[in-house]
């Protein structure tokens, strides 16, 4: 029975030791655990980084696109505009052209409607002459 109380306590020495020398370690480990659970932790974080700076660097990609076409795109309508003022032009050199013209013709009308009107009387002045004279 001593014997048996011997082993049991050299064992229970041992187990004790081996405790202590493990302790250490184990502590080690879960600080170890932890610090793996941070740096995970850490790259998920860095990861949503990465790719909210895609997405950004996408929308810029995306919006300087269409910067350039819309750059295109004014610049046509500019060009569109700079022609249409010049059409606008034109249009009001015709138009004066044709009032110059409309008023000239309108003054020629006048003086051949006024001849024609004097005419016209020296004519009817003329048929009673020639009906007095065939009268008489």
């Amino acid at each position: 029975l001593a014997e048996a109380v011997r082993r049991l306590h050299a064992a229970s020495l041992e187990d004790k030791r081996a405790l202590e020398e493990a302790g250490p370690k184990v502590q080690r480990a879960a600080e170890l655990e932890l610090r793996v659970a941070e740096l995970e932790e850490e790259r998920e974080q860095l990861q949503e980084q990465v790719d909210a700076a895609d997405a950004a660097a996408a929308m810029v990609q995306d919006l300087s696109a269409r910067n350039l076409d819309l750059r295109d795109r004014v610049a046509a309508l500019e060009e569109e505009v700079h022609e249409l003022e010049e059409l606008k032009l034109v249009s009001q050199e015709i138009e004066e052209n044709y009032a110059d013209i409309d008023r000239q013709l309108r003054g020629e009308l006048a003086v051949k409607e006024a001849a024609l009107s004097r005419l016209n009387l020296q004519a009817a002045q003329d048929r009673r002459r020639a009906e007095e004279l065939e009268r008489a």
